[in-house]
């Protein structure tokens, strides 16, 4: 492995993806202000030395490296990359047991675009709906889980872009802000 990251930039590309699993060739690349051209290069030569792997996932080849992560966990990943889906899972998380109409009405999602992604996070087993009189009211299935996975991989952007949905003014830093004047 020592002399497959022997170069600046696939050192750099090993610790995106470290930090960062499931990303794709265009933001690797406009993480690391690179060309796409150039981050395909060393992404192949990588998976070439059996150090990444490659899955594809809704149109797009998402990177991970091999062994660090299961194959449940990058569906989820994958799907969280998503803004609607990982919108739909943290309004879920501060609102179990939701009515498509209210997640529709908040998120302000067309019906389709909602049921397509209900199902899909159903279908990885993210979320379902109750099995009781109160059908059609959806929650999260593991929200333990889901938040833990959110949080291991919070620098890939997953909560950064949403943290106003789940956690105001407090930045992912850890650090609070100083009162405005």
């Amino acid at each position: 492995m020592k002399e497959v990251l022997h170069l600046e930039i696939r050192k750099n590309i090993f610790n995106l993806l470290l930090c960062n699993p499931g990303l794709n060739l265009s933001i690797i690349a406009e993480k690391l202000d690179i060309s796409v051209q150039l981050a395909d290069y060393h992404l192949t030569y990588m998976k070439g030395k059996d150090l990444i792997n490659i899955t594809k996932e809704g149109g797009y080849k998402r990177y991970y490296i091999k062994g660090e992560i299961g194959s449940d966990e990058k569906k989820i990943l994958s799907l969280l990359q998503q803004d609607k889906p990982l919108e739909i899972v943290m309004f879920l998380l501060n609102n179990p047991k939701s009515k498509p109409k209210l997640i529709r009405e908040r998120l302000k999602i067309s019906p389709a675009l909602l049921s397509y992604y209900l199902k899909k996070l159903a279908k990885y087993q993210v979320i379902s709906d109750t099995n009781s009189s109160e059908k059609n009211k959806f929650y999260v299935l593991q929200p333990e889980e889901i938040i833990t996975l959110l949080i291991r991989y919070k620098r890939n952007m997953l909560l950064e872009r949403f943290k106003g949905t789940w956690i105001t003014d407090i930045p992912l830093s850890g650090k609070i802000p100083k009162e405005k004047k």
